[in-house]
């Protein structure tokens, strides 16, 4: 989505950067089983997103084999102006509808995207292309 453009990254950092912040301090291949991302993807979009200085990789206390990913302050902030980003993006194309309108729309793609994912709230195609492809 070109709209991520201002916050510097795409929609699949856009996705993994959420997928942390809502489970920090999970394993690099936690995440990748999670988001079924090939192992050898996840760790160079992981080690793209650490050079930019948005995620880091934290030896975990109970087992200093593993490795947890956490955002940094710049981090979150990017990840705050991307919601910010994806929010107006959504509510500009759904300018049509009403909120019922939108509540089922919401509904039924969730639906269609049963098939397509196992991921709940996560856009078919990011669940899809471009990691399954490499």
């Amino acid at each position: 989505m070109d709209a991520l453009a201002p916050a510097g990254i795409d929609p699949r950092e856009f996705l993994l950067m959420r997928f942390v912040a809502a489970s920090e301090g999970q394993s690099q291949q936690a995440l990748a089983e999670r988001l079924a991302v090939p192992a050898s993807r996840m760790v160079a979009l992981v080690d793209h997103l650490e050079e930019a200085g948005l995620v880091e990789r934290r030896p975990d206390a109970e087992d200093r084999r593993v490795r947890g990913l956490h955002l940094t302050r710049k981090g979150r902030a990017v990840l705050e102006k991307a919601g910010k980003i994806a929010i107006d993006h959504e509510t500009r194309i759904c300018a049509g509808i009403n909120r019922d309108e939108r509540e089922q729309l919401i509904d039924l793609l969730q639906k269609l995207q049963a098939g397509q994912t196992e991921l709940r709230g996560v856009h078919p195609g990011l669940g899809t292309h471009p990691w399954r492809n490499s």
